[in-house]
C-alpha cells in the first residue's frame, strides 16, 4: 500500500486497506504471529493516513497499535528491533505535532534499544542505517523540545557518520540529508551559529540535486529549502536569499496537491517571505497583501492543526511591520498585532521557548504602545502587563538557556528603556544598556543580526536622547558604541558575493554617525574621529583583508604568525576559486561560501587568541586609534566633513596647529539636505553639451555629456566657498598667509575627507569667481592645494610605504578611442603621444605580444582589451587611462573603464595585486564620482585605484571634455618626470596649475572643476 499511496492521492485506498486489516484481525487468533504482523501493518496504514491528512487521531491510533506490537515481541524476538523502530517513527511525528517531552524521551529510549538489537539481529547495512538515522532523528526531537543542544549535537554527528559510511543512494541518501539538515536547523535555532544554517542549506540543495523531478515529495523539499533560505535571510539581511525563497515558495505552491493540509502553510510562508523581503521600509500595500494571504491561509487551516498559533504570531509580526511603515504611525496596527499575539499565546501548546517567544512579542508591542502615548492613563497598566510577561518569559528561558540572549535580552532592553522613559529611574537605563551589551557580545548570533539590533537602540530614540545626563549612562553608551565599532569591519564577510557585502554595509552610517554625535556631545572628540574612521570604507577593509600585513607578528610569536599566514593563504585560494566559479545559487557555490565563512571564523579566532596571548599584540590588526592616526600626519592638515540635519560639522586635524591637534567647527550654512540639493543641481549643471573647439563632433569621455552649465556651476562653487571652505580656511589660519610671500609653489596642502552627501561636493574648486568690476575674486587655490582621501587610515599607510625609484618606474599608457558601443574619442591618441614624448621609451610597458617600443604606445586601442590590461597593470608604477568611464548607479561594482571588448570593472580591478603601483591618471569621465547609495564606501574608480595599491590618483568628479585631456595630462607629467625624481607633491601641484591654466583661458567652471587629486 505504501508504494501506491503518495501525498495528495485519494484516501480511498487507505480506507479500503484499513477495513481489510481490521477484518483480518477479527479472523486471526490474537496469540498468533500473523495477528501481530497485521497489527504492525495496520499501524503503518494509520501512519500513512496521518501523513496525508495530518489528523492527530490517526497518529495516536498508529502509536497504539505499534506499542501493542512491541509488547507482543519481547526481548530476543527477531522482529523486535523493527517493531521498536516503527513505534519510534510514529512517536517522533507526534513530538513534532505536540512538542511532547514524554514522547521525545520515549522515542530516544526505543531507538537506543533498536540500535543495540539491530547490530546483532541483521547484517543488512541499509537496515542498520535506518536505525541510526531514526536514533539521530529522535535525539534531535528530544533536543528541540527540551532545548538541549547536546542532544542535537549528537544527532548532527550521527547523521554525518551515516553519510560518511559506504555510499548510500536513493531514498536512504535523501532521508539522511534531510535528517542532518533538520538537526542543523534546530541547532541554529538554539545557538544562532551561521555555519549551521549554511550547512543545512547545502544539504537541502543536495537533496534537490538528486531528487527526481517527478517525485511527489519535490514540493515539500522545495518548501524546506525556501524555509532555510528565509531563516538565513532574516539573520544576514540577504535580499538574494529572500528573493530565492520567495521564488521557491511560489514553485512549491504550484506543485502542492490541491486540498492538501500543508497548502495553507506554504501560502503563509510565501506571505511571510514577501513581508520580509520588503526591507526596513516596506511598502504598506505589499504588507497589506501579505497579511491578506496570511489570513486566508489561516482560514484554510484545519482547526485541529497544532501549528495555528504560529500562523497567528506571524500575522501579528506583519501588523507590527505595517505599523512601522505607516505614515503617520497608526496605533490600530499595534492593537491588531497585540490581539493576534494574545490568540497565539492561547493556542500555543508548547511550554518552552516558543511560548516565551510569543510573550516577548506581546511585551515588546505593549512597550511600543506605551512609547506612542506616554502619559496616557493606560500606560501604567500596560507597563505592569509587560513586566509580568517578562517575568514569565524569563522563567521559561533563564540566564544560561541557549535562547535567553537572543529572545530575552532584546525584550529586557525594550522593556526597561520604556520603563525609564515613563519613570526616569537611572537604574532602568543601566539594566537596558546591560541587556543590549549582552546581545551585542553573543558570538553565536550573526553579526548582521547584532548590528541591526544596535541600529534600533543606539542610532535613534531613547538612548541617543538620554545618554548624556548621567556619567554612568554616558560611559555605558560609549562602551556599546565601542562594541559596534569592533563588529562593523566583520559585517561584510568574504563568503558573500560583493553586492551582498555592500548591502550588509548599508547600515554602517546609521551607527557611526550617531556614535560620533554621541562622542561629540560628551566632549570626546578623539573618539568621535575614531568612530567616523571605523565606519568608512568597510567594504575595502574587508576585501583587502587577505593582504593583511602579519610581519609585525614574526618577532613576537612565530607560531601564531605561521598559523595566521596559513589561514590567510587558504582563504586567498578559496576566495579566488569562489570568484572564478561565480556567485551562483548552486550547491557547489554554497559549499565554497560555507568554507570561506568557516576559514574566516577560524582566522578571527586566531586573531582574538593573538590579541589575548601575545605580549604587545592587544591591538594587532585593529583599526588605528586616534593618536596612531595623528602620528603619521606630520604637520599635514586634514578636514573631515560631516553633513548633519541642520548644519555641517568640520573636524580639523593638524598635529602642529597652535589651536591643538583636533578642532571642531559647526557650519550652519550647509545641511545634509542642502548638500543633497547641490549634488542634484550639479548633475543638472553638468548634463549639457560642452562647446567644442576645432571641427570634430562632441566627444565626452562618459555615457553623458560634459556640462556647459558654467554659470550655475560657479554659483555652486561660490556657495561652497561661503558656507564651508572659507570659514575652515579662516579658522585654521590658512587665509592669513601673505599672498606676497606665498607663491603657488609654496602653498600648503590640504586633505579633504568628506562623508555622506559631502562626498559629492567639489570643495577643491570652491571660490568666488563671478566677481564684479574692481572686486577681486578669491578661491581655495589662492591659499592651499587640495587633495582627497577616503579615510585617515589610507593616508597613514600610504605615507609609510617607500616610494619606487625613478629608475625602476614603469609606465602603462592606455587609450581606447573606439570602445564597444561608445562614441569615438578624438583626443586620447594625442594625449598619449604628448606623455610619451616626456618619457624614456624603455620605461613604457606594452600590451602587445611584441616588446618593440613603438608598439608600447597603442594609440588606437587595438590591444586594449580587459584581459591584456588586467595582465599588465600589476607591473606598472604609473598607469594612464584615456578612455570612456562609466558609472553604474545601480551596481557600483560594475562601474569601470570601457575597453575594446567590454568594461574593466571595479569588481575586476579589486582582485589585482599591484606591488609596484604609485600613480594613476584616470583621464575618463566620472572616474572620481562616488556611490549615491553608499557614499562612505569609496566605490568610485579613483578610490578603487587607491585601495588596490596606487598612492596618488587623478580623476574626474563628472564628465570631462575630451579636448582638455591632452593639455592637463602634459602639464602633470612634465612636473612628475622632471629631474628624474619621483615627488608625490608634484602631482597635486601640477594638476592645480593645469586647472589654473584652463581657468585663465576662460574655460567654464564645469570643465575645469571636474579634475581632482586623491591620495598622498
Amino acid at each position: 500500500m505504501e508504494n501506491h499511496v503518495t501525498i495528495g492521492a485519494s484516501l480511498d485506498p487507505l480506507e479500503e486497506s484499513t477495513t481489510l486489516h481490521q477484518q483480518a484481525l477479527r479472523l486471526l487468533p490474537p496469540e498468533s504471529d500473523e495477528y501481530t504482523v497485521t497489527l504492525a501493518n495496520l499501524s503503518q496504514v494509520y501512519l500513512l493516513h496521518y501523513r496525508l491528512s495530518h489528523n492527530l487521531d490517526d497518529l495516536n491510533t498508529s502509536i497504539t497499535f505499534a506499542d501493542s506490537v512491541v509488547k507482543r515481541r519481547p526481548t530476543g524476538h527477531t522482529r523486535r528491533a523493527i517493531a521498536l523502530h516503527h513505534l519510534s517513527q510514529s512517536l517522533i511525528l507526534r513530538v513534532h505535532a505536540t512538542w511532547s517531552q514524554e514522547d521525545a524521551l520515549w522515542a530516544v529510549t526505543l531507538n537506543q534499544e533498536a540500535l543495540e538489537l539491530g547490530a546483532t539481529a541483521t547484517e543488512d547495512p541499509s537496515i542498520n542505517r535506518q536505525f541510526q538515522l531514526s536514533y539521530a532523528t529522535a535525539l534531535c526531537a528530544r533536543g528541540a523540545v527540551m532545548d538541549n543542544e547536546a542532544d542535537i549535537n549528537q544527532a548532527v554527528e550521527t547523521a554525518r557518520g551515516i553519510l560518511d559510511s559506504p555510499p548510500i543512494e536513493g531514498i536512504d541518501h535523501i532521508a539522511t540529508l534531510h535528517g542532518l539538515s533538520t538537526a542543523l536547523r534546530f541547532r541554529f535555532r538554539l545557538s544562532g551559529r551561521p555555519s549551521d544554517i549554511n550547512e543545512a542549506i547545502i544539504q537541502y540543495r543536495r537533496i534537490l540535486d538528486v531528487c527526481d523531478t517527478r517525485s511527489p515529495d519535490l514540493w515539500i523539499f522545495t518548501t524546506n529549502l525556501a524555509d532555510l533560505l528565509r531563516i538565513r535571510a532574516f539573520s544576514t539581511n540577504s535580499l538574494d536569499d529572500l528573493s530565492e525563497a520567495t521564488t521557491l515558495y511560489q514553485h512549491a505552491y504550484g506543485l502542492c496537491p490541491a486540498g492538501h493540509f500543508l497548502l495553507s502553510k506554504t501560502q503563509t510562508k510565501y506571505a511571510l517571505a514577501i513581508s520580509q523581503s520588503l526591507g526596513d521600509t516596506p511598502s504598506v500595500s505589499l504588507l497589506n497583501e501579505a497579511i491578506s494571504l496570511q489570513r486566508r491561509a489561516f482560514d484554510l487551516a484545519d482547526p485541529s492543526d497544532e501549528s495555528r498559533w504560529l500562523q497567528l504570531k506571524q500575522i501579528g509580526d506583519s501588523y507590527l511591520a505595517l505599523h512601522s511603515s505607516s505614515k503617520p504611525l497608526d496605533p490600530s496596527f499595534l492593537q491588531q498585532a497585540l490581539s493576534h499575539y494574545k490568540l497565539a499565546l492561547e493556542l500555543c501548546p508548547f511550554p518552552g521557548s516558543e511560548r516565551a517567544e510569543v510573550m516577548c512579542a506581546m511585551g515588546s508591542t505593549l512597550c511600543t504602545l506605551i512609547l506612542a502615548d506616554i502619559g496616557h492613563e493606560s500606560s501604567g497598566t500596560k507597563l505592569v502587563e509587560a513586566l509580568a510577561l517578562y517575568a514569565r518569559a524569563a522563567d521559561i528561558l533563564p540566564p544560561g538557556h541557549p535562547r535567553h540572549t537572543s529572545l530575552i535580552s532584546p525584550f529586557i532592553a525594550r522593556l526597561f528603556l520604556t520603563k525609564y522613559s515613563v519613570q526616569k529611574e537611572d537604574a532602568d537605563f543601566m539594566v537596558a544598556a546591560q541587556a543590549i551589551s549582552e546581545f551585542m557580545r553573543c558570538s553565536s548570533l550573526s553579526i548582521p543580526t547584532r548590528l541591526k539590533f544596535a541600529t534600533q537602540w543606539l542610532a535613534t530614540g531613547i538612548i541617543r536622547d538620554n545618554a548624556t545626563t548621567l556619567e554612568m549612562c554616558r560611559r555605558s553608551v560609549s562602551d556599546l558604541f565601542d562594541q559596534v565599532m569592533d563588529l562593523l569591519p566583520r559585517v561584510a564577510y568574504l563568503a558573500q558575493d560583493p553586492q551582498s557585502r555592500l548591502e550588509a554595509i548599508g547600515l554602517a552610517p546609521q551607527l557611526t554617525h550617531p556614535a560620533a554625535a554621541h562622542a561629540i556631545a560628551i566632549g570626546d572628540y578623539e573618539r568621535a574621529v575614531e568612530y567616523v574612521e571605523h565606519g568608512r570604507s568597510i567594504f575595502w577593509s574587508h576585501a583587502l583583508r587577505l593582504r593583511s600585513p602579519l610581519d609585525q607578528l614574526k618577532d613576537t610569536s612565530a607560531i601564531m604568525y605561521e598559523k595566521m599566514a596559513e589561514k590567510l593563504r587558504d582563504l586567498h585560494a578559496m576566495n579566488s576559486l569562489h570568484m572564478e566559479g561565480g556567485y551562483t545559487r548552486t550547491t557547489e557555490a554554497e559549499q565554497r561560501s560555507s568554507t570561506i565563512q568557516r576559514l574566516t571564523d577560524e582566522f578571527d579566532e586566531l586573531l582574538e587568541e593573538t590579541r589575548r596571548t601575545v605580549p604587545g599584540a592587544q591591538d594587532f590588526l585593529r583599526p588605528r586609534r586616534f593618536k596612531q592616526l595623528l602620528d603619521y600626519l606630520h604637520g599635514r592638515t586634514v578636514v573631515i566633513v560631516i553633513p548633519r540635519d541642520n548644519y555641517t560639522e568640520a573636524t580639523i586635524l593638524n598635529p602642529s596647529s597652535d589651536k591643538g591637534p583636533i578642532q571642531r567647527l559647526n557650519l550652519p550654512g550647509l545641511s545634509s539636505t542642502g548638500a543633497r540639493r547641490i549634488r542634484l543641481a550639479m548633475r543638472r549643471s553638468c548634463g549639457e553639451p560642452v562647446p567644442r573647439s576645432r571641427s570634430e563632433p562632441s566627444a565626452e569621455r562618459a555615457g553623458s555629456d560634459a556640462g556647459r552649465g558654467g554659470s550655475r556651476m560657479e554659483d555652486i562653487l561660490e556657495r561652497l566657498w561661503i558656507a564651508v571652505v572659507k570659514p575652515i580656511l579662516a579658522h585654521t589660519g590658512l587665509m592669513t598667509r601673505s599672498t606676497e610671500t606665498t607663491t603657488r609653489e609654496t602653498r600648503p596642502r590640504l586633505w579633504w575627507c568628506p562623508t555622506g552627501e559631502a562626498v559629492f561636493l567639489p570643495f577643491h574648486a570652491a571660490g568666488k569667481y563671478k566677481s564684479k568690476a574692481r572686486e577681486r575674486g578669491e578661491c581655495i587655490s589662492d591659499y592651499v592645494v587640495s587633495s582627497y582621501i577616503p579615510n585617515l587610515t589610507f593616508l597613514s599607510e600610504a605615507l609609510q610605504r617607500p616610494l619606487p625609484s625613478a629608475e625602476d618606474m614603469k609606465l602603462l599608457l592606455l587609450s581606447q578611442p573606439r570602445a564597444h558601443r561608445q562614441r569615438r574619442l578624438y583626443y586620447t591618441g594625442e594625449e598619449l603621444e604628448r606623455i610619451a614624448r616626456l618619457t624614456n621609451p624603455s620605461s613604457l610597458l606594452t600590451l602587445s605580444p611584441s616588446p618593440a617600443s613603438e608598439l608600447a604606445l597603442d594609440v588606437t586601442g587595438t590591444h586594449t582589451t580587459t584581459e591584456n590590461v588586467l595582465a599588465t597593470i600589476p607591473h606598472a608604477s604609473v598607469l594612464h587611462l584615456a578612455c570612456h568611464g562609466t558609472v553604474d548607479l545601480d551596481d557600483s561594482l560594475n562601474s569601470g573603464f570601457e575597453m575594446r571588448d567590454g568594461r574593466l570593472t571595479v569588481l575586476k580591478l579589486m582582485q589585482l595585486d599591484m606591488p609596484h603601483a604609485f600613480f594613476a591618471f584616470l583621464s575618463a569621465c566620472q572616474s572620481a564620482s562616488g556611490s549615491e547609495e553608499l557614499p562612505d564606501e569609496a566605490l568610485d574608480l579613483a578610490s578603487t585605484m587607491l585601495f588596490v595599491g596606487f598612492r596618488s590618483v587623478i580623476g574626474t568628479m563628472w564628465s570631462m571634455a575630451d579636448i582638455d585631456g591632452p593639455e592637463v595630462a602634459e602639464v602633470v607629467y612634465k612636473e612628475l618626470l622632471r629631474n628624474n625624481v619621483l615627488d608625490p607633491d608634484a602631482i597635486p601641484y601640477a594638476l592645480d596649475n593645469a586647472v589654473h591654466n584652463l581657468r585663465l583661458r576662460g574655460v567654464s567652471a564645469a570643465r575645469w572643476a571636474c579634475y581632482i587629486h586623491s591620495g598622498i
